[in-house]
């Protein structure tokens, strides 16, 4: 049972390791969050004027889909504007 439990829990202390160095190393990114590169002025537009959620996670920019990206700004989109690049700061 005791390696059992091991087992179970050695992804979240893994994950839990990460977010721990994650802010140690940069924690302004977490102070002062902001869009990177084209999240900002191509897919969060593209994003509040898209017309649902499966065109909005399907948007190909530049001949590069990519889903997680899209997913990210599509969740940013779901809060009012001031938060937004919180929450692509976050995922990411």
């Amino acid at each position: 049972m005791t390696s059992r439990r091991r087992h179970i829990f050695d992804p979240a202390f893994g994950l839990a390791a990460f977010l721990l160095a994650s802010l140690l190393r940069s924690y302004h990114l977490f102070l002062e969050p902001r869009f990177w590169a084209e999240e900002g002025n191509v897919y969060y537009a593209f994003m509040q004027i898209s017309p649902d959620f499966w065109s909005s996670i399907s948007f190909v920019f530049r001949s590069n889909f990519m889903l997680s990206t899209n997913l990210a700004v599509w969740l940013s989109t779901l809060v009012p504007a001031y938060w937004a690049p919180h929450i692509t700061t976050v995922i990411s």
